[in-house]
Formats: C-alpha cells, sequence, structure tokens
C-alpha cells in the first residue's frame, strides 16, 4: 500500500508540473492572480474544466463563472476572487488553443482521480492493524500515514541489531569521501538504503520538530550550526531513527519526547 501511495504521489506531482505548464501558455497570469496554493482547489478546478483558457474564461458570463465555483466548493468560494480571475483573463497575453484546453481539462480529471484513489489508500493504511497499534504513536507529531510508511520498510525491529543497523538501512548514515591521506572535512548521508523509508524518516522528523520536544531543540541546534534546513532534517532523521529503535524494542515502555 505505501509502495502504491508513493508511486500515485510521483504521479500527482508530474500531473501538477504539466498542468502549469500548459497553464502558462494559454493563462500565464493565472498563478499570479490567486493565492498560493489554490490553483488545484475545487472552485478554480471547476472552473478550468469547463474554461480551460484566458480567452475561454474572457468570454463567458460572470455569474456562470461563480456559480460554478461555488457548486464544486459546497458555497465557499469567494466570488471577488472569481471576478479578479475574470478581469485578468480579459487583459491575459496567453494563447488561445483547443489542444491545450484539452490537455488542461484531462490533466484536471485525472488529478481527481488520483486524489480519490490516494485518499483510498491513505485510509486503508491509517484503519491497518499494525498502525493502530504501533508504540509509535507516543512521538508526538507523527502520523499513521507515516509510521505506516516506516514499519512498511523496517517489517520487524529484530532484523536489526542496533539503531547504527538501521540509519544505515535508510541511507542516513554519512558517506566517507577520502583518497589517499585526503579526506573530506564534511560529509553527507549515504542515501544508499531504501528510499521509501528515509523519505518517510524525513517527513516525520520535518512534522516532530514542529512541536515543542527535544526534537524541536535539537533542530534548533543544527540551525544554529549554520546547517541547511535539509542537512537539518537529516540529522533530525537519525535522531528518529533512535526513538524509533528504543520503542520498538521498549513497547510496554513509556517514551517521552
Amino acid at each position: 500500500l505505501c509502495l502504491q501511495r508513493d508511486f500515485l504521489m510521483g504521479s500527482q506531482t508530474q500531473i501538477k508540473i504539466k498542468l502549469v505548464s500548459y497553464l502558462d501558455r494559454v493563462f500565464p497570469e493565472l498563478c499570479k492572480t490567486i493565492p498560493d496554493g489554490t490553483l488545484y482547489c475545487k472552485g478554480i478546478s471547476a472552473i478550468l474544466r469547463e474554461y480551460p483558457t484566458a480567452k475561454d474564461i474572457s468570454e463567458v458570463r460572470i455569474d456562470r463563472l461563480i456559480n460554478l465555483a461555488k457548486m464544486a466548493s459546497k458555497g465557499k468560494y469567494k466570488e471577488s476572487l472569481v471576478i479578479k480571475i475574470k478581469e485578468s483573463a480579459k487583459s491575459s497575453i496567453g494563447f488561445h488553443s483547443r489542444t491545450l484546453g484539452i490537455k488542461i481539462r484531462q490533466s484536471i480529471e485525472t488529478l481527481e482521480t488520483l486524489k480519490k484513489q490516494i485518499d483510498e489508500i491513505n485510509q486503508e493504511i491509517t484503519n491497518h492493524e499494525s498502525v493502530i497499534n504501533s508504540p509509535l504513536h507516543q512521538i508526538k507529531g507523527i502520523n499513521s500515514i507515516e509510521i505506516g510508511y516506516i514499519m512498511s520498510a523496517i517489517i520487524s525491529i529484530d532484523r536489526f541489531s542496533s539503531p547504527e543497523k538501521l540509519i544505515a538501512y535508510a541511507g542516513l548514515d554519512p558517506k566517507v569521501r577520502q583518497s589517499g591521506t585526503w579526506s573530506a572535512s564534511k560529509t553527507r548521508m549515504s542515501k544508499r538504503g531504501n528510499v521509501l523509508l528515509r523519505y518517510a524518516l524525513i517527513w516525520a522528523a520535518n512534522n516532530i520538530r514542529k512541536h515543542p520536544s527535544k526534537m524541536h531543540d535539537y533542530y534548533i541546534k543544527k540551525k544554529t550550526e549554520n546547517k541547511s534546513h535539509y542537512n537539518a532534517l537529516g540529522h533530525c532523521a537519525t535522531k528518529l531513527i533512535r526513538y524509533i529503535f528504543w520503542i520498538l524494542n521498549n513497547p510496554e515502555k513509556e517514551f517521552i519526547n
């Protein structure tokens, strides 16, 4: 399930990139007109499914656009934003293309299908017995999907005799760079292990460090050492593995974040 979810998430990202590239040609002003992160919301998707180019939008009545957005978002879409999109479409420098319009329409339909499939898998992972009963829920900030990813990759903690073995399996161990008597002053994670586990650990570490905890303090410490955000997250992910190793080996004991 986790591998399938990862595949669907990757497909979703690819379709979103293609959709933006199509819109950049037929309505380049759209992404600057709407708030960040709202391009794929139900209201805008409903408008673009019916009127995919700036020319299409500019020629349709405003009340039709407002009704489309409101029906799709169950009345929550702001009329002022629809009016803003309409005005932007009127002065757009984008060119009208029926071919691109079809691609935009189909991309939106594909994204809607992918979302349904991802939601279905999310529910299955969340309701899986091994996730529901996992002692990893003791870690404040970690969610059920992340636990599902982690446990599907680890399978059994008995496979690892030490946290270092698990760190290496995730590819979070440092990669040694040297030649002859020369050794690099800085090291990077090896990335030679399980990609899905490494992704889940960094994803989870990022969520955990947002809550007041030792992980949050550790992240801040690494940032004060001039580490980049992702470098600091790599260190947090390694620390998270030590948490996981202890918890899975001591499921009856209380874990304090």
